[in-house]
This record gives C-alpha cells, structure tokens and sequence, in this order.
C-alpha cells in the first residue's frame, strides 16, 4: 500500500481523512506537529506528505523548508489560508501541489493520484524529436544543449552534476524541453504536470516555472526558458 504522511492538528479532520484514504487503499500515518513529522520522515519512508501549515510550535512551512535540504517527496500543502501570497510562499519552498480548506475528499484523492503518477513515472514518452540526442547507450536519456534528462530516474544533470529539482519542477522542465522551440500552453502544463485544468487566477504554473527559471538561469547560458505573455512557456536553446 502506498504509505502517505498526514501532518494535521485538527485531530477530526486527521481522523477523517485518514479514514477516507485507508478506505481507499492508502496506508496512512498521522501527525499532529511539525516536530512529529520530522521524526517520522527520519525513521520512515513515505511516497507522499499532506501538509498544513498552521501548526504548532514548527510550522508546516519550516517542516516544508527542512524536508526539502534533502529530499523531494511530493508535498500537497492542506491548509485554511487562501490568499495567493500563502500559496505562492508553499509552492515557493517546494510543495507540488496547495489545496484549500475546507475541501472536498474526492478532490484530494483525485489530486493525491494524480501527484503519484506523475511521481511514479519511470519513463517519459513522446518527447519532440528535435531534441533527441539519443545514442544506443542513451536510450533513456534527453539531452538539451548542456543538460541530460535521466528519463528513468526522473533526475537532472548539469555537465554530470545533479540538479535540484522538485518531482514537480522536473516534470514541468522536461514538458517544456519535449517541445523545444515551441510554445506550451499553461492549460496543457496544468493538465499533463499538475493533473488538473488551469483555473482562473491560478498562479502554481507561474511559481513553478519563475522558481525553475532561476535555477537553469543559475546553472547555463545555453538554456533559456521564456515566458510568452498570455500564452505560455518556451524552452530555447
């Protein structure tokens, strides 16, 4: 059964969830403060981590902050604050994904199983010929001026440095550069990236890719990725 970690103070929210997705086939452990969830991330592993941010003594935020030093297990931020300031700040540190309470459980199941697929996926398929350097012994490789795509481990190399990236970040990047040259809509990335349809004043694309930007900017001056306004994102080489 896939293992997930639920970090919720609200013991009947957290009991109810956690029924719902055991229901469901999920193996489910809860904990009800940041300092729990850090503990149990060191002596356990879990496919995948439900997240409020209000919580006692260390926010969901610092236990975000701290997961991501040294790993990128998918993070669906589960919390009661809605402003677009509070959901760019979560996926800024990280989270794949932001859901607002009070919410409806088949939403976070639909989203939970979309994250895992996404999470999952051994190998990325349809990728634009234009940006193939396959030889025999790359097979599972897309290369992309000085950056390889590792299509089996879902990993980033940079001149055969890895690359810190989300699950989230990775799958957006390597959309984009499967359609070097090209123009891909912010619709298509939400729903083949994000498992869902870009909704209007939706901004989790734009936090992704401004957050991915900075880091490729970082790495080489032979990628670039440009925001075409009303449209979407190009990768260019």
């Amino acid at each position: 059964m896939t293992k997930i970690l639920l970090v919720e103070d609200d013991k009947g929210l957290a009991e109810l969830v956690s029924e719902y997705l055991q229901i469901n086939q999920f193996d489910v452990t809860s904990c009800c403060d940041g300092n729990q969830a850090l503990h149990a991330l060191a002596h356990d592993h879990f496919e995948l981590i439900l997240l409020d941010i209000m919580l006692p003594g260390m926010d969901g935020l610092e236990v975000l902050r701290s997961l991501r030093r040294h790993a990128a297990t998918p993070v669906i931020i589960i919390s009661a604050r809605s402003t677009d300031t509070d959901k760019i700040v979560g996926l800024e540190l990280g989270a794949d994904d932001y859901l607002e309470k009070p919410f409806n459980h088949r939403e976070l199941l639909a989203r939970i199983k979309a994250l895992l697929r996404r999470s999952s996926m051994s190998q990325e398929i349809g990728a634009d010929k234009h940006v193939h350097e396959h030889t025999a012994e790359e097979a599972n490789q897309l290369r992309v001026a000085d950056l390889c795509f590792n299509l089996n481990s879902r990993t980033l190399m940079h001149h055969a440095m890895p690359v810190a990236l989300t699950g989230m970040e990775y799958s957006l990047l390597l959309k984009v550069a499967q359609h070097q040259g090209q123009v891909v809509s912010k619709d298509q990335l939400s729903v083949e990236c994000l498992g869902r349809r870009l909704t209007p004043f939706d901004r989790s694309i734009d936090t992704h890719m401004s957050k991915i930007r900075k880091k490729i900017g970082k790495l080489t001056q032979q990628v670039q990725i440009k925001a075409v306004r009303g449209k979407g994102y190009s990768l260019i080489c």
